[in-house]
């Protein structure tokens, strides 16, 4: 009797096993199906500059003679686009926009290393250089795209003017969890849990589903490059987790503009009070009706009172 029901449990074992590797597989086999060709990368609106890793894909727009506002994307898929509705006032108000898309986003290319602060910035020093950008600068940086701006602005004090902040990620509030943290176990859940349910946990970072359902277009077509798991998995150990509020004691007073979503689930008001503890000239606004990307959800606001700061 007993060994008929070991017979019985490692069957079972046998079975669940087998299941659950099928449909790891065919889970797997169906996620990350593109690549970023050449015919894919012919259809990019911007252009591409060589660096290190590859051609990077950025958006040099606007007035000649414009003042140089830089556009520092955070860590969504889509890159630069994100800047869409507000780069065109930009330039209607004089100014010149440089965006670009991060390593790992946007048309950028996907790269099988660790996506951490040093990454980012080695890119961002190499576009600039690149592109003989010489003059001071504006910063608009959102989101994760704020460890970025930072760094760059601490370690450039003279070549930054105004630095706003969009709802940033600067607190390094993200620790993995130790399933996460587990070989295997990781790429399973990443697999089989988290990307098929990715797009519909971001639904939580807007307040207009309307404006939801177009964000979420363009995410999905840039999701299904080969190498976005990896993308997220290595940004949420190397850049999530950074705590970077320490860095604000080293700049500049009045320098700053904090903007974020009135709802943004990641941003609680009380962070304002955090952010001021480092920067006590810190100025701030909270955009009504808006979450995470404030700047997608409501840009004309967002635009106003960034040319308010920059005035």
């Amino acid at each position: 009797m007993m060994m008929k029901i070991v017979r019985i449990i490692l069957i079972l074992s046998v079975i669940g096993l087998l299941t659950v590797g099928g449909t790891y597989f065919i889970m797997g086999a169906r996620q990350e199906t593109a690549t970023l060709d050449e015919q894919v990368l012919r259809q990019a609106p911007g252009k591409f500059i060589s660096l290190k890793y590859g051609p990077v894909h950025y958006r040099l727009e606007g007035p000649d003679t414009g003042k140089l506002v830089l556009l520092i994307p955070g860590g969504g898929i889509s890159g630069c686009e994100v800047f869409d509705k507000i780069t065109p006032e930009f330039h209607s108000n004089g100014y010149r926009t440089l965006t670009y898309d991060l390593y790992g986003r946007g048309y950028s290319p996907r790269l099988n290393v660790d996506h951490s602060p040093e990454l980012f910035q080695e890119q961002l020093n190499q576009l600039l250089d690149t592109l003989n950008v010489n003059d001071t600068i504006h910063i608009v940086a959102m989101s994760m795209g704020a460890l970025i701006g930072i760094d760059f602005t601490v370690q450039h004090p003279h070549r930054v003017d105004k630095f706003i902040l969009l709802d940033p990620s600067l607190a390094g509030q993200f620790t993995p969890n130790l399933a996460l943290r587990t070989p295997v176990v990781s790429d399973f859940l990443m697999t089989v849990y988290w990307y098929p349910r990715v797009l519909e946990n971001q639904r939580k970072e807007f307040v207009s589903m309307e404006v939801f359902e177009e964000y979420k277009i363009r995410a999905e077509y840039f999701m299904n490059f080969e190498g976005y798991k990896h993308t997220n998995y290595s940004t949420w150990f190397h850049m999530l987790n950074q705590n970077k509020l320490g860095l604000l004691n080293q700049m500049h007073a009045d320098k700053i503009l904090l903007l974020y979503g009135e709802q943004d689930p990641y941003f609680p008001k009380d962070m304002v009070n955090l952010f001021q503890s480092h920067y006590p000239s810190l100025k701030s606004e909270s955009i009504p009706l808006a979450g995470h990307l404030p700047h997608y959800e409501k840009p004309e606001a967002v635009l106003n009172s960034i040319l308010e700061f920059f005035h």
